[in-house]
Formats: C-alpha cells, structure tokens, sequence
C-alpha cells in the first residue's frame, strides 16, 4: 500500500516535471507557503510567550 502510494507521487511529480510552467507554478506555490508559514509560526509563538510572561504581576 505504502510502495504503491509511493509509486503514485513519483508520478505525479514525473507529469510536473514534464510540464516546465506547471513545475514552475507548483514549486512557487510551495515556496511562498512555506516561506509564510515558517515565519508566521515563528511570530505566533513569541507573541504566545509574550503575553504568556505578561500575565504574571511582578508587581505585586
């Protein structure tokens, strides 16, 4: 199931590969998702943090 799933994916990325535009296309896609997610996640958590620290009274 696993190897014929592979097999599959191979495939798909063979017909990309065949079709330069859509090669092109799908691998800016990915980049511009990727380059927005990692980020994103990156400002996500250091917001968290902050007000994760900034809940605490140290003035009390």
């Amino acid at each position: 199931m696993i190897f014929q799933r592979k097999i599959q994916i191979f495939d798909l990325v063979q017909t990309f590969l065949n079709n330069g535009l859509a090669s092109f296309t799908v691998c800016m896609i990915i980049l511009i998702i990727v380059g927005w997610i990692v980020p994103f996640v990156f400002i996500l958590f250091f917001h968290w943090l902050s007000k994760l620290a900034g809940s605490h009274d140290y003035y009390k």
